[in-house]
């Protein structure tokens, strides 16, 4: 395993934890007195932005205080990372043209994301596809208000047109956007 894949464990390790606390509608400094003092909630916050790195015994007590399995929880972010198989395994390329024509109100804010990448690349050709890795799928799930794996699932139903035909892109005109 490479640095880079361990840092996108890592990551999806993160998002997975922000994203269950989230769920449970609990605050950095609840899920931190229930960890029993192990965390503080200014550590927890720097765990879930990745801003720091996380050793197994914080991890297991952070998984603890949210009622969490730890190992479901390394599963989920080693098959984020592109590990094992499935659903949420690995990046996803999607068919921005298919995105823009899509009226699913849902991906309305991801339109706008989008639209806010490609002017940011000052790309005077816009990409026709984009891969988005882990943390750009969950970037936009939180912008959803869906899990990644409904935001997975959501980007591709975009892809398909209204007869049912998957939108295929071009291999010159494909970008690669990281969170």
């Amino acid at each position: 395993m490479n640095r880079e894949n361990q840092g996108a464990i890592a990551w999806a390790v993160a998002m997975l934890l922000r994203q269950a606390r989230r769920n449970r509608h609990w605050t950095q400094a609840e899920v931190a007195e229930r960890t029993g003092g192990v965390v503080s909630k200014a550590a927890l916050a720097n765990y879930e932005t990745g801003h720091r790195s996380l050793r197994l015994d914080v991890f297991c007590a952070i998984a603890k205080a949210l009622e969490e399995d730890p190992g479901v929880i390394l599963a989920a972010a080693e098959r984020a990372a592109g590990y094992g198989s499935g659903e949420e395994a690995g990046p996803i390329t999607v068919d921005v043209e298919a995105l823009r024509a899509s009226g699913d109100p849902r991906l309305a804010p991801v339109r706008r994301w989008f639209a806010m990448r490609l002017r940011a690349s000052g790309s005077r050709v816009p990409a026709r596809t984009i891969t988005l890795d882990f943390g750009a799928v969950s970037a936009l799930a939180e912008l959803m208000g869906v899990s990644p794996a409904d935001a997975r699932r959501i980007l591709a139903e975009a892809e398909h047109g209204a007869d049912g035909r998957v939108l295929a892109g071009t291999a010159s005109s494909r970008r690669t956007v990281a969170s």
